[in-house]
């Protein structure tokens, strides 16, 4: 450590040091003032301690203050690696979702073509009917979604896709007579 890092503090402490061991060394073995030489050496010396402990914290708070620099700018480089690993794995989910369903998103995998966008149950099994109005416009549903839109339709009709299971449009065709229209729309949304 060279003299030049030391504090101010620790620069009065060491000259005071050396003027009272000069003075010590000046005197003769049995001289009456050695007592008080001892007394100056002593405070001198309590003088030194105090200032290089405080010199020790000060250097050891600005070298901690180094380190926590260096660890925040580390944690940041992590955090960024981070983000961008989530950010390909978000990526890499979706390339997946488009792979398993092509031509729609998961929203709309989720929910059959006959769900009203209000309705908010889900649906009951797989696409099996397809309901059509007087016009012969229709969509293709679960049983669920199917029977809440054909209760909700005049004149609508229920047709089975091929690979329905048997009996899947009567059961639809009876469900949509045990319900009012527009279901969706009374007690919360759910029909309950």
């Amino acid at each position: 450590m060279s003299r030049a890092d030391f504090s101010p503090q620790l620069h009065t402490a060491i000259d005071a040091a050396r003027q009272a061991l000069a003075a010590a060394d000046a005197l003769e073995l049995n001289a009456p003032e050695i007592p008080e030489s001892h007394e100056k050496l002593a405070d001198v010396l309590h003088q030194l301690l105090g200032a290089l402990d405080a010199d020790r914290s000060a250097r050891l708070s600005v070298q901690h203050d180094a380190e926590f620099r260096n660890l925040c700018r580390a944690a940041r480089m992590e955090l960024y690696a981070a983000t961008g690993s989530l950010q390909r794995l978000v990526r890499f989910e979706q390339a997946l979702t488009r792979m398993i369903w092509p031509d729609t998103d998961q929203a709309a995998a989720d929910r059959c073509p006959a769900a009203h966008p209000d309705d908010a149950t889900p649906c009951g099994g797989p696409v099996v009917v397809t309901v059509l109005d007087t016009r012969d416009g229709g969509a293709k549903g679960c049983e669920h979604h199917a029977a809440r839109l054909l209760a909700s339709l005049e004149r609508g009709r229920v047709y089975p896709l091929p690979d329905a299971p048997e009996g899947a449009a009567s059961r639809v065709f009876r469900a949509a007579g045990n319900l009012r229209p527009f279901e969706w729309l009374r007690r919360g949304g759910d029909g309950s």
